[in-house]
């Protein structure tokens, strides 16, 4: 095998019975109703026995999944293993209190000033004082360098 081919058929070619059949295969489509909107498309054979639903566009999927969606068909569910501690964060409440501690340390670090890729953070730990999660006088805003030496440092002061 030549130097820089990689792959257990690079360069093979097919023969033409197989590009008959593969043209056949590709030329023939399954007709079906949308399951979201009620019309009709078409998809190849193969296409449609991979799926267990089927739409006539990405619009159609997308609006099924916000109205009927179960988290369980998500590729990445896990069976519901997130975190207590974890589900309180990205709600509007905590939102409510990221923008509030932006906000009062006038949107820069506290330590360096910087302006660049600020994140708030917890001065007493989130999972250990659930009572101060959205206390702001709990916060302070830092940039991602010196929120990575407090971590580095003292791991201690982490979740």
């Amino acid at each position: 095998m030549p130097k820089g081919i990689k792959g257990f058929q690079k360069g093979h070619r097919h023969s033409e019975e197989t590009k008959q059949k593969i043209g056949l295969a590709n030329s023939r489509s399954i007709s079906f109703k949308c399951d979201y909107c009620g019309k009709g498309s078409k998809a190849k054979p193969s296409a449609y026995a991979r799926k267990n639903r089927h739409f006539c566009s990405t619009k159609c999927y997308s609006n099924y999944r916000i109205e009927f969606g179960q988290p369980s068909e998500h590729p990445r569910w896990q069976g519901g293993i997130t975190k207590e501690t974890q589900k309180g964060r990205g709600n509007k409440k905590y939102k409510m209190w990221q923008a509030m501690v932006f906000e009062r340390d006038g949107y820069k670090c506290i330590w360096c000033s910087s302006k660049e890729q600020i994140e708030a953070d917890h001065i007493k730990r989130w999972s250990q004082y659930p009572e101060l999660r959205y206390n702001v006088d709990n916060g302070r805003t830092l940039c991602i360098k010196c929120h990575n030496k407090i971590r580095n440092e003292h791991p201690e002061l982490l979740e």
